[in-house]
């Protein structure tokens, strides 16, 4: 046997989230563990296709990192990124492959989430790449952080796209 997450919807009615900025998140998740048996078709085994499956169908970089910021888990477009395979990003800070600069903002991110237990979602750039992040507080049984969810999505071409409009618009303001 084995321990594993399961996982339980909390709504607002329940949960006292905070609004953020541009973005709030209606609902939060509890995670609890339960022991489970690892064989064919028990729930473990389960849980672990179907949360593989979902991490392979996202273009977007998606981990799941311990409040102190540690991967336990990432999708192949999140290794992808960093060069590496998911088994060798596990343990390890998502931090140690960004500019220093970079680091310290996503870190400071990190804390508010573990810090306030709510939700975080900003944008910035890395390497002429912009990126839309979303960070979701996973809260454990006691109502604490135990794991953040951090969803990154490249949005470079619409920000090109943007830009681009936003230049159009300009020139033809000028002419008229």
């Amino acid at each position: 046997t084995c321990r594993v997450m399961s996982w339980r919807l909390i709504t607002p009615s329940t949960f006292p989230a905070r609004p953020i900025t541009r973005w709030r998140i209606p609902f939060a998740f509890i995670i609890s563990t339960a022991s489970v048996s690892e064989r064919p078709g028990s729930q473990l085994t389960t849980f672990l296709v179907m949360t593989d499956a979902l991490l392979a169908a996202s273009p977007d970089f998606i981990l799941l990192v311990s409040p102190d910021g540690r991967i336990k888990q990432a999708s192949e477009s999140g290794a992808k990124a960093f060069g590496t395979a998911v088994e060798k990003l596990k343990g390890r800070s998502p931090l140690e492959f960004m500019p220093d600069d970079l680091a310290e903002a996503r870190r400071r991110h990190l804390r508010v989430v573990v810090e306030t237990r709510s939700p975080v979602r900003f944008d910035d750039e890395k390497e002429g790449r912009w990126f839309d992040n979303i960070l979701q507080p996973i809260l454990d049984e006691r109502g604490e952080v135990g794991h953040v969810a951090i969803y990154s999505r490249d949005v470079t071409d619409l920000k090109q796209a943007q830009r681009a409009a936003q230049e159009s618009e300009a020139r033809l303001k000028a002419i008229l």
